[in-house]
């Protein structure tokens, strides 16, 4: 398992910023990752949301 993206900010619990990291981190990689390990915080929703709907 590789580390993709470290992004250091002020604060994370903001769901619209963590989502905007995750997208950010797709269009510069390219890929989509097969799993995801988000920690249990409500910021996170969004991202989960996002990659289940994304093409694998």
């Amino acid at each position: 398992m590789a580390i993709k993206i470290v992004k250091v900010w002020i604060s994370n619990s903001n769901p619209n910023l963590i989502g905007c990291f995750y997208l950010e981190c797709l269009f510069k990689t390219r890929r989509v990752a097969s799993k995801l390990r988000p920690d249990r915080g409500t910021e996170t929703s969004g991202m989960a949301t996002m990659h289940a709907h994304l093409p694998q």
